[in-house]
C-alpha cells in the first residue's frame, strides 16, 4: 500500500473521530503501531463501548453515497432536512440504512446522553459552534 493510500484511510478514521468529538462524544482513533495482526475497530467511543466503528475509504467512491446524494437532492430542500437511504438486496435478510456521518454522530450523541435534542440539533444545523480544542485533545494521533 502506498503512503498516499495509507494517509487517505488514516484521514478517514481521523475525520470520523473529529465528527464524533464535535458532538461531545469522547472518541479516539485507535492505532495499531504497524501491528496489523491485531483485530480491532478503527475508532472507539468511550460512552458507547459496544459500538464497532470501522472506517473504509475508496478512491472510486461508494454506490450508497451516490444514492444518498440523489435522495438528498430530490427530497431535502431545506437546511436540516436529512436523507436516510434504506437498501435491501435480493435474498438478503434485513435492510441497511445509510445516513450522513454528521447525522449519525448526532444520533449516537443523543443515545449516549451527552446533550439535549435541541443542543445537538443546533450543532447539526450549524446554529451553534461545536467545541473544538477541548474535545479534540482527547484524540489519539497516528
Amino acid at each position: 500500500m502506498t503512503k498516499a493510500a495509507t494517509s487517505r484511510w488514516k484521514n478517514a478514521e481521523r475525520g470520523w473521530a473529529e465528527i464524533l468529538c464535535k458532538y461531545k462524544l469522547n472518541a479516539k482513533r485507535k492505532t495499531r503501531a504497524g501491528n496489523f495482526s491485531e483485530s480491532t475497530d478503527d475508532v472507539s467511543i468511550e460512552e458507547l463501548p459496544w459500538t464497532a466503528n470501522d472506517t473504509k475509504y475508496s478512491i472510486k467512491g461508494w454506490k450508497q453515497n451516490r444514492l444518498l446524494d440523489e435522495t438528498r437532492a430530490k427530497y431535502c430542500p431545506n437546511k436540516g432536512d436529512t436523507a436516510i437511504l434504506l437498501t435491501k438486496g435480493y435474498k438478503e435478510r434485513g435492510q441497511c440504512a445509510t445516513v450522513d456521518a454528521e447525522f449519525m454522530a448526532m444520533l449516537l450523541a443523543y443515545w449516549a446522553g451527552v446533550g439535549t435534542k435541541e443542543e445537538l440539533w443546533n450543532i447539526y444545523i450549524g446554529k451553534v459552534k461545536p467545541p473544538t480544542k477541548v474535545a479534540l485533545t482527547g484524540m489519539v494521533s497516528g
